[in-house]
């Protein structure tokens, strides 16, 4: 394995850490600010209470609900890894997890970019959860939306994350 792609791979491993960490129930709501906000090299609209920006030190942008931790992130790696399929990209999001079970796996276009949804539930450390990724690539980036949510909160939370996606821009704010 190259440096570049433990590099890529780890970029990751704050979201596997995350995936167990679910405890609380709660009810969760998105909507659009005023603003939108710029993570490295998209833009996007906020998400509002009860999810908070976090700072996970490997995401363009994170948000986390602290009534049932769950969490949204958006990556961006750009110049690198366009020779990758998408399936192949989205392997390497769920590298490492236990007990791995696709559910749905579907293409999509997002900002008119191909792009991959796919729906796993998972255990790390024994812990289980589910999660949505959405893997596209420009000419240029290859990005990468995740949703990790408790099993049991998944079906509330996750209009959130579709809302989250169809915002997504790839491009700086004017």
């Amino acid at each position: 394995m190259t440096c570049a792609r433990r590099k890529f791979l780890s970029r990751y491993s704050f979201w596997w850490g995350v995936g167990a960490a679910f405890m609380l129930p709660g009810c969760l709501s998105f909507s659009f600010k005023d603003s939108d906000v710029q993570s490295k090299n998209a833009t996007h609209a906020t998400l509002s209470a009860p999810w908070k920006p976090t700072d996970s030190g490997t995401s363009d942008v994170a948000y986390r609900n602290s009534i049932n931790n769950s969490t949204i992130a958006l990556n961006s790696v750009c110049d690198q890894y366009q020779k990758l399929s998408l399936e192949e990209l989205s392997k390497t999001l769920i590298a490492g997890m236990e007990n791995v079970s696709e559910l749905s796996s579907e293409p999509l276009t997002v900002d008119g970019f191909p792009a991959l949804l796919k729906i796993v539930t998972a255990q790390l450390d024994g812990q289980p959860f589910k999660m949505a990724i959405v893997v596209l690539r420009s000419p240029h980036c290859v990005y990468d939306i995740t949703f990790v949510s408790k099993p049991a909160f998944f079906g509330a939370s996750y209009p959130d994350f579709q809302k989250f996606i169809s915002s997504f821009h790839e491009g700086k704010l004017s």
